[in-house]
């Protein structure tokens, strides 16, 4: 496999990549607790590949 991922920091997803679409993810946790269906998590997302354009 291979492909470029966005890797983040105390988040942990469990899934089953050959599942269908919409099926995939088992678990999420957060900081290692599962998280909370009512609560609201601030996040930010770096849009832009660490990579440089020469690679």
């Amino acid at each position: 496999m291979g492909g470029y991922i966005k890797r983040v920091l105390g988040l942990q997803v469990n899934m089953r990549i050959e599942n269908p679409h919409l099926h995939r993810i088992q678990e999420i946790y957060y900081k290692g607790a599962h998280i909370d269906d009512d609560k609201t998590y601030k996040i930010s997302f770096v849009t832009i590949q660490g990579i440089p354009k020469k690679i």
